[in-house]
């Protein structure tokens, strides 16, 4: 058998009519296995030719992927949204306390 492919078909010969993935290096089936069981989610965006050339700009300054900037930039934005929703319900949960304690002038 030979160094790093996995044990032989049934007809004993390493030639892939019993079963090609008989033939694939050992571990790689389970890794590839692993790393795609659950679909990951994804998104078809559709942009201008303007928008492209200027999110490959980025990109390019980033030293990411064009893939990788546009996660990371869509991550981004949605957690500062999630962020300052969750600053003005702090806001009007603490305001009428301070309004409250202090007279017009003083505020």
């Amino acid at each position: 058998m030979r160094v790093g492919m996995s044990r032989r078909t049934q007809c004993g010969v390493l030639c892939g009519r019993c079963g090609p993935d008989l033939l694939a290096p050992v571990g790689y089936r389970v890794r590839y296995q692993e790393r795609y069981r659950e679909a990951m989610p994804a998104l078809n965006v559709e942009f201008s030719e303007e928008e492209m050339a200027r999110l490959r700009e980025r990109a390019a300054l980033t030293g990411r992927s064009l893939k990788q900037h546009v996660h990371d930039v869509t991550v981004e934005e949605a957690d500062r949204i999630s962020f300052v929703e969750g600053a003005v319900a702090e806001a009007a949960r603490i305001l009428p306390g301070i309004a409250a304690r202090f007279p017009e002038g003083q505020r």
